[in-house]
């Protein structure tokens, strides 16, 4: 949110981008579902626009993961916990 309370859409885009693209989810179903999910388009009047801004922020999204290198298996489904402490903490281990 911005100062004023807004929600800044754009930035949750990305975002949204980003972690489908780690999950390793195609470029037309990321599209898809942030051109159903984003609830202000007046920015990005018209089919033509929209396009373009999808288009646009899905290469930049595409920058940032490429650049980081980290993915996600979402088909992986054997659980990956860490054993070493995280500053003298156990932060996946539950239970007493």
């Amino acid at each position: 949110m911005d100062r004023s309370g807004k929600i800044r859409e754009s930035e949750q885009d990305i975002a949204y981008m980003m972690a489908l693209l780690k999950r390793g989810v195609d470029d037309a179903t990321i599209k898809g579902r942030v051109q159903s999910e984003r609830t202000d388009w007046h920015n990005h009047k018209g089919e033509t626009r929209a396009e373009h801004y999808l288009a646009e922020t899905l290469k930049k999204a595409k920058a940032f993961v490429g650049s980081s290198g980290y993915t996600v298996d979402i088909f992986d489904q054997e659980k990956k916990l860490s054993s070493k402490p995280c500053c003298g903490k156990y932060p996946f281990r539950q239970g007493p």
